[in-house]
């Protein structure tokens, strides 16, 4: 998700009213699979909404590999930007779980012998 702030100005500040002139930067995110190389080319995806000062690129299962985020505008603009990766978490293999059984049962067995 990429956001910026739109900037609000008083056309006329000796007024007595005011009179708001809003500008907004045009902000495009893009998202490229760079396994290959940096910024393959096409981008994969791209957010590029001329209307509002939000960009949302969502995407699952997307294979492993090396992505690059990509914002571009057209006038300087502060903005913000944040990610959200899931990875598959792998299983453990079985023989460290029976490591940690076996542990579990000799440490229970160590204790109740101490309370007889």
């Amino acid at each position: 998700a990429l956001v910026w702030n739109a900037v609000v100005e008083d056309l006329d500040m000796d007024a007595m009213v005011f009179d708001p002139m809003v500008g907004l930067a045009n902000l495009d995110l893009k998202l490229y699979d760079s396994t290959g190389g940096f910024l393959g080319m096409p981008p994969i995806y791209a957010s590029e909404s001329t209307a509002y000062n939000l960009e949302h690129i969502y995407q699952t299962n997307l294979p492993a590999g090396t992505y690059t985020l990509e914002v571009s505008g057209d006038i300087p603009a502060n903005f913000a930007l944040s990610w959200r990766v899931s990875t598959v978490t792998v299983p453990e293999p079985p023989g460290v779980l029976t490591l940690i059984g076996i542990g579990i049962g000799l440490r229970l067995r160590r204790n109740r012998r101490a309370i007889m």
